[in-house]
């Protein structure tokens, strides 16, 4: 899994497709889960099981015929029409009445122009000849495989399937001490153009098969953001302390401006002090906004030895001789070796400063979560899909505004005593107690929609001059019993808990 989830941070892949997973109803979705993508699982075959994981920026329909044990089908829903995506798995044992039902839903799947078929898995027909297109053996033959493989091909031809691996080898495995290789995955198409090109990689774990990452001309604006983020972590705190004593703290018009002006002419000093003495990185995030993170274990080591083995299995492709397969196995067994010392190692540095920095550690153990999923499409009512994250957001504030009702006002008529209700003394703000609650502040916390952290408020705090800054607007905001309007900001989260990610109605919890 954690080999799984290096190559889908690092090749950012749109949909990954597994067959003979061997997950079965034993794991759960939360410990199968990759950040950024959805899970979807056929486990009625605990001999194959499969598994297909869709990115976050998908909108998808999943199709699971529990008569049948090895077949997936999922619709993707895409700017220029609709992608069927059919995942499966052939066992070499397969009954007639099993490839019957396979072949009937294969003849089910639309092929229109804005309808294409792409499917894709472990077909386990060794004696089709991909090159030729035909079955090899006699025709009047009474061999009941043989006689199976060829009424699957034919079924294959029949519904318009181009084919796109003719000669090349699928697996190598070892059998008495002899290399075995051979052509049984294969990926079919209904429109032969949509396949760009396929890249043959080395197995992913212990698995005998090799990976296809297949690269589509789907005509989907696939692009990405590159988006700015404060480094927190690698503050100059020298800096800001230098910074605050040569900043003016107090007000231009202190007697005259309102508490939205004063809040934002201190804001402003703050966020000036923040973009000369914090470093920034760059994030890489899908078109929609989403981030596409790496596994929090990832470090350079982990990537030469990853390196090292993908470079050994090239070299075996390229000459497939018995030394050759003995350094590309020895490469991937290091590379396991490597993978699992460093994702031990950082959930020991985890638990170690869990008394002292938690967030890390529980940040951590929430993207363990599947309900931590948020909402990244959302159907509108005339049945089209939102394309960005504010039409999405402007949705759910319509959606949620609709369960308010305006009160009733009080009508003259209604007999009530008046109780005399005793005026609040005046808040005493002091300079003392402000600074107490600043440097009291959480630094582990992230921060807020204005783009202040908490520690840089704590580092200023040592400052008199900000405390009194600060104070000055409490008192402001006390006189006039008004909050600045910046204050009612809010960052919210729409998380999915139930059903179908793009409908409304059960987006029901906020944070």
């Amino acid at each position: 899994m954690n080999e799984l989830k290096c190559l889908a941070f690092d090749r950012d892949l749109d949909f990954i497709c597994i067959t003979e997973s061997h997950f079965s109803g034993d794991y759960t979705d939360a410990e199968l889960d990759i950040p950024n993508y959805n899970i979807y699982r056929n486990d009625l075959n605990p001999s194959g099981d499969l598994c297909i994981y869709v990115h976050v920026r998908h909108t998808v329909q999943v199709l699971v015929n529990k008569s049948i044990r090895d077949f997936m089908s999922i619709t993707v829903f895409l700017d220029t029409g609709k992608l069927h995506l059919v995942c499966l798995y052939r066992s070499p044992s397969s009954t007639v009445e099993q490839d019957v039902l396979v072949r009937n839903e294969l003849a089910k799947l639309p092929s229109t122009d804005t309808d294409r078929i792409i499917l894709l898995g472990d077909f386990n027909l060794p004696d089709v000849c991909w090159v030729t297109g035909s079955v090899k053996g006699p025709d009047n033959t009474t061999d009941r495989k043989l006689i199976n493989q060829q009424e699957y091909f034919d079924c294959i031809v029949a519904n318009g399937f181009s084919w796109h691996i003719t000669n090349e080898i699928t697996r190598r495995r070892f059998v008495c001490g002899e290399l075995q290789e051979s052509t049984l995955d294969q990926i079919l198409t209904s429109d032969p153009d949509i396949i760009d090109d396929i890249i043959f990689g080395p197995p992913l774990g212990r698995s005998d098969h090799l990976t296809l990452e297949i690269r589509l001309k789907l005509y989907d604006d696939a692009s990405y953001l590159t988006s700015v983020k404060y480094n927190w972590s690698k503050c100059d705190i020298a800096k800001v302390v230098y910074l605050g004593q040569q900043t003016d703290w107090f007000y231009s018009g202190v007697f005259d401006n309102s508490v939205d002006t004063q809040s934002q002419e201190l804001l402003n000093k703050i966020l000036n002090i923040v973009d000369n003495s914090v470093p920034t990185i760059k994030l890489k995030t899908t078109k929609e906004g989403i981030s596409i993170k790496k596994a929090p274990w990832e470090c350079s080591r982990l990537q030469h030895s990853r390196k090292t083995k993908d470079k050994a299995w090239h070299c075996f492709d390229t000459s497939p001789t018995h030394y050759n397969l003995m350094s590309a196995i020895e490469a991937q067994g290091q590379y396991k070796t490597i993978e699992r010392e460093s994702k031990e190692s950082y959930e020991i540095k985890l638990a170690k400063g869990i008394k002292y920095n938690s967030k890390q550690f529980y940040a951590y153990l929430r993207s363990k979560k599947k309900s931590n999923s948020t909402v990244s499409k959302l159907k509108k009512p005339n049945g089209e899909f939102t394309t960005s994250v504010k039409e999405s957001a402007d949705l759910l504030v319509k959606s949620f505004a609709t369960v308010f009702t305006n009160e009733t006002s009080l009508t003259c008529d209604c007999n009530m005593d008046i109780i005399a209700v005793k005026q609040i003394d005046p808040l005493i703000i002091s300079d003392y107690d402000v600074k107490n609650e600043l440097l009291a502040l959480d630094v582990s916390k992230c921060a807020g929609p204005d783009g202040v952290h908490p520690k840089i408020v704590r580092i200023l705090a040592g400052n008199d001059n900000f405390v009194s800054a600060v104070t000055a607007l409490y008192r402001s905001i006390s006189d006039v019993r008004q909050f600045p309007e910046a204050w009612k900001r809010a960052i919210i989260i729409a998380l999915h808990k139930m059903g179908h990610l793009v409908m409304l109605e059960i987006i029901d919890q906020f944070l």
